[in-house]
This record gives C-alpha cells, sequence and structure tokens, in this order.
C-alpha cells in the first residue's frame, strides 16, 4: 500500500494556521494588534513549542509587546488599537 502524500496530522496544521489567520484578520482591527497577537501566540506557543502555559503567556506577551514597540516607536507604523 503507498503512503498518502500528505497525513492527516499534517492537514489539520494547515486548517488551523488557516484558521489563525482569519481570525487575526477578522478581529485585529476591533480587539487590537496587542490583545489579537497575544491570542494567537500563546495557544501555538503551549501546542507546538511544548512549554509550560506561565512560560507561554510570558514569552508571548513580550513578543506582542516588543513587536508593538518596534513598530510603533521605531518604525512609526501604526498598528490596530483596542476597539
Amino acid at each position: 500500500m503507498d503512503t498518502p502524500l500528505v497525513t492527516w496530522h499534517e492537514i489539520k496544521f494547515v486548517l488551523l494556521i488557516i484558521g489563525i489567520i482569519l481570525f487575526y484578520v477578522f478581529f485585529a482591527e476591533y480587539l487590537g494588534f496587542i490583545v489579537t497577537g497575544f491570542i494567537v501566540i500563546a495557544p501555538l506557543m503551549m501546542k507546538y513549542a511544548k512549554v509550560k502555559p506561565i512560560f507561554s503567556f510570558i514569552i508571548s506577551a513580550g513578543i506582542v509587546l516588543g513587536v508593538y514597540y518596534l513598530f510603533t516607536a521605531v518604525l512609526l507604523v501604526p498598528l490596530p488599537q483596542l476597539f
């Protein structure tokens, strides 16, 4: 029997990424960059980086705040704000 080109696990991963991108596209305008970014990054870190939830939240907050600062203060690019 031939092995499939794509496994069900890989299909689920691709669908998850597409869902996360769609979530960001539709909700970033309303929730803002910081909240939406945190909602996107934290669960992905818990699932795929296999870190403890507390570390996931801390690292996610640091990444989101760092990117926010980089774009708004250094590059002077506006990002979506809360409401």
